[in-house]
C-alpha cells in the first residue's frame, strides 16, 4: 500500500497530492480544503526503520499523521520485555494519549521507513475554534482511538485463534475503509511483533497462520497474506455465527 510523497514548493507541502488527505485532519474545514500547511504548519519527515518518533516522558508539543509506511506504540517492563499497544497506518494519528499530561505516556518507533506530518497541537487547537467541521473530525479521530484501545484489552479474553483472527479481519477492515482489497494484506509487523501485540509467543501465531492456512481460509507468503474466507474468520471470532455463514462445512469445527 504504497503512497507517493508530498510534492515540496516553497517551504510547503502540497496537500492536494497526498493520498490520505481524506482522512488527515489537516485536510478538512467546513468539508473544503483547509490547507494544513500554513494553517497548522504542518511539517513531513521520514523516519527510518526503528527510529523513534518519541519516547517515554518526551514533551508533548504535536500530533503525527502517519503518510506512509507504519508506526508500532510500544512500551517496555523493567525486564526490557516489550508490550505493543498498537500499529498505525497511513491516516492514522499518533500521540492523542500525551494531551492530558503533556508527556508522552509510550514510545513510538517505524516499523518500515515511513513519512509523517508533524501538527502543532498548539496551532490545530487555535484552527479548530474557527472550524467546527476540524474540530469535529479530531474528536472523531480521538474516538477512534479509544475505540482501538478498548478493543485491544477484550482481546485478552479471548482465544488464541481468536486473537489471531481478530487481528486479520481489522487489517482487511481498515484496509476496505481506504478503498483498498480486505483480503490482500501486506503486514510491515513481524511474527513476534503481532505476539507482543496480541500477547502471545511468536511460534503460536506461527503455529495459527499455518493452521488457517491448511484449512484454506488464507495463504501466506513472508509478511503477505491473501484472506480466502473472511466470514470463517467473523464466524470464529463471534461477528456472525453459525447460520449465517455458508462456507464449507467444518472449517471453524476444527479449530
Amino acid at each position: 500500500m504504497s503512497v507517493d510523497l508530498y510534492e515540496f514548493r516553497g517551504g510547503k507541502y502540497q496537500c492536494e497530492r497526498c493520498g490520505v488527505r481524506g482522512w488527515c485532519v489537516g485536510y478538512c474545514a467546513e468539508g473544503a480544503h483547509s490547507g494544513c500547511n500554513g494553517s497548522a504548519q504542518a511539517r513531513q519527515r521520514v523516519q527510518r526503520a526503528g527510529s523513534h518518533l518519541f519516547r517515554v516522558g518526551d514533551p508533548f508539543q504535536s500530533l503525527y499523521v502517519v503518510r506512509s509506511g507504519s508506526i508500532k506504540t510500544y512500551l517496555t517492563s523493567e525486564e526490557g520485555e516489550e508490550q505493543i499497544l498498537g500499529f498505525h497506518q497511513p491516516g492514522d494519528i499518533v500521540g492523542f494519549d500525551a494531551i492530558a499530561r503533556g508527556r508522552h505516556p509510550c514510545n513510538a518507533a517505524a516499523l518500515e521507513t515511513s513519512s509523517v506530518c508533524t501538527l502543532s497541537f498548539d496551532k490545530l487547537t487555535k484552527l479548530c475554534q474557527s472550524s467546527p467541521h476540524l474540530l469535529g473530525r479530531l474528536v472523531e479521530m480521538m474516538s477512534r482511538e479509544t475505540l482501538r484501545l478498548t478493543d485491544s484489552l477484550l482481546l485478552g479474553r479471548r482465544s488464541a485463534e481468536q486473537r489471531v483472527a481478530t487481528f486479520l479481519l481489522v487489517q482487511a477492515e481498515r484496509q476496505a475503509e481506504r478503498g483498498y482489497s480486505p483480503t490482500a494484506l501486506t503486514l510491515a509487523m513481524s511474527r513476534t511483533d503481532i505476539g507482543k501485540y496480541l500477547g502471545l509467543t511468536v511460534e503460536t501465531v506461527s503455529r495459527i497462520l499455518t493452521r488457517f492456512q491448511d484449512l484454506d481460509l488464507l495463504a501466506k507468503e513472508r509478511n503477505q497474506i491473501r484472506i480466502n474466507d473472511l466470514n470463517a474468520l467473523r464466524q470464529l471470532t463471534g461477528e456472525i455465527d453459525s447460520h449465517a455463514y455458508d462456507g464449507p462445512a467444518g472449517k471453524i469445527a476444527m479449530l
